[in-house]
């Protein structure tokens, strides 16, 4: 298994154990798209509303704490309330949600580690310059 693989997975597992350890509805969770590091949730898969009579297969195109956008094969993208989900699909969104903010993907940038020391000022000397070329005929 490689590292990235075995990485990811210790996340999920420790993630899924802090969901099936609380009953935590997150609805200040961050909402976004699965990306970077959050890929694997982008993964096509089966969706169940909660009956379990509707399925459809597609990949998680966005969510929020209320809502799931899935976009299937074909390219049409569809919503559901989370709520409308199956118990399942709604732990993976939580899952998703939960891995987000503990990942922080939707918060923009991650912080520049480099912090300036000195500003650059005016008066500092010139970086030497190459002598010119000497013509000779």
């Amino acid at each position: 298994m490689h590292r990235s693989h075995a990485r990811r997975l210790v996340i999920v597992l420790a993630v899924s154990a802090c969901l099936w350890s609380t009953q935590v509805v997150y609805r200040d969770a961050l909402a976004g798209e699965p990306s970077g590091q959050l890929a694997a949730f982008a993964k096509s898969r089966t969706w169940s509303d909660a009956t379990g009579k509707f399925k459809i297969e597609g990949q998680l195109k966005f969510a929020s704490a209320d809502e799931v956008q899935l976009t299937q094969a074909s390219g049409k993208t569809l919503k559901i309330a989370v709520e409308k989900l199956s118990t399942i699909d709604q732990q993976f969104v939580r899952l998703f949600l939960e891995t987000e903010q503990m990942l922080g993907s939707s918060a923009g940038a991650a912080e520049d580690p480099f912090q300036v020391v000195e500003e650059a000022t005016a008066s500092a000397a010139p970086a030497p310059s190459a002598p010119a070329p000497s013509a000779t005929a």
